[in-house]
């Protein structure tokens, strides 16, 4: 079992050297900024996508996750992960560190709940069109519009 980390920042020295202090270096690969081949690979690749982030957006990370069939792991405290996962259908949402390293275990202990999760988490990101959101956005506009005007 292998842990990829996508991206970089000011952590990574620190990552690098822990890993290698735990002496699981060789299982750990830190990839910095990739492709968007890479990224499509890796996310096929993955058992579940971790996404520890302390605040984040609504997240296209994880309906790109989903959209491989990895339902993702992430605090509920981020933010917007609670609106693009739904929590134990389509990945996890949990509240602290001890409680992300349970749902990490557990899952990957569990391979038929992580089919199971990922089908869902594929489903549920086909369902989140752009092109879908502007069209519903712009019907609120008209609307709005038609009845100013009245």
């Amino acid at each position: 079992m292998t842990l990829d980390i996508v991206g970089d920042g000011w952590w990574r020295d620190r990552l690098v050297a822990h890993a290698r202090q735990l002496g699981i270096g060789s299982r750990v690969h830190f990839h910095g900024f990739v492709s968007e081949d890479t990224k499509w690979e890796l996310l096929e690749q993955a058992s579940v996508m971790i996404m520890p982030s302390a605040k984040e957006g609504w997240c296209l990370a994880v309906s790109e996750a989903g959209l491989c069939e990895t339902p993702t792991i992430g605090y509920r405290s981020s933010g917007g992960l609670t609106e693009s996962v739904v929590d134990g259908e389509t990945g996890w949402i949990v509240d602290d560190l001890g409680e992300m390293v349970t749902i990490i275990e557990s899952a990957l202990h569990d391979p038929d709940l992580i089919l199971e999760l990922g089908r869902a988490a594929r489903e549920y990101a086909e369902l989140l069109d752009a092109t879908l959101s502007a069209q519903e956005f712009e019907g609120v506009l008209e609307r709005a519009l038609s009845a100013r005007r009245r």
